[in-house]
């Protein structure tokens, strides 16, 4: 007899989809995003017009205390060579220009991101490499361009200043809301507002717990 016919194998499964150019989050590309165990972080201080009618923003960053140990120690230990703020679409070339620590100026630049754009502050460590801690940073925003006041630039208005942090090799990104951040609260919520946020939230807490330890030894005395 004939051989049997070969069996009828399935059609292949088809490729898989080719990968995204970029990232889908801030800041748009793989990256070490958490801030829980970094050394740097960086807060809003002061938002002022000048004489040209362009208004200055300007950021210090300080430095924080880290471990070595742990599973979150990717970062503890990173530089600071470049910043990248998320904007608003709009605001591609609203910032004039930057200086770092009063003297030195950067020029700005930006990178598209589908419809995301992203202002950077590059080589901002200049020929020391890395920025130091107490540096201050200001960008001057064009007075008369489409972005002119924070809550024009920020992606998420004044509120919402998502702000990333990199290493020279870009491993490292930790993420901050630079809005949250700040010495000088002016309409947003600043440092005073903040401490009586956490003392409310520790009072709460505090007497969530005192009140559940009262019901637990009514409940055992009877």
């Amino acid at each position: 007899p004939p051989p049997p016919p070969p069996p009828i194998l399935p059609p292949p499964s088809p490729p898989p989809p080719p990968p995204p150019e970029f990232e889908t989050i801030f800041p748009f590309c793989q990256c070490t995003r958490k801030n829980s165990n970094t050394p740097y972080s960086m807060y809003w201080t002061t938002t002022d017009s000048t004489a040209e009618g362009n208004t200055r923003v300007c950021f210090r960053t300080v430095s924080l205390p880290t471990y070595a140990n742990g599973d979150d120690n990717r970062c503890f230990n990173m530089d600071l060579r470049k910043i990248e703020i998320h904007t608003k679409p709009d605001c591609w070339g609203s910032v004039r220009n930057i200086t770092v620590g009063g003297t030195r100026v950067i020029a700005p630049s930006y990178s598209r991101y589908g419809n995301n754009v992203v202002f950077k502050i590059t080589n901002i460590g200049g020929p020391a490499g890395s920025v130091a801690a107490g540096t201050d940073i200001c960008i001057f925003l064009d007075g008369k361009g489409k972005c002119p006041t924070v809550d024009d630039f920020c992606a998420g208005g004044a509120l919402n200043c998502p702000t990333a942090f990199f290493n020279q090799d870009q491993s490292c990104c930790p993420i901050w809301n630079l809005a949250e951040n700040r010495l000088a609260p002016r309409g947003g919520r600043g440092l005073r507002s903040q401490l009586q946020h956490a003392g409310a939230t520790i009072r709460h807490l505090t007497d969530a717990f005192l009140s559940s330890a009262a019901e637990h030894l009514a409940e055992m005395d009877a």
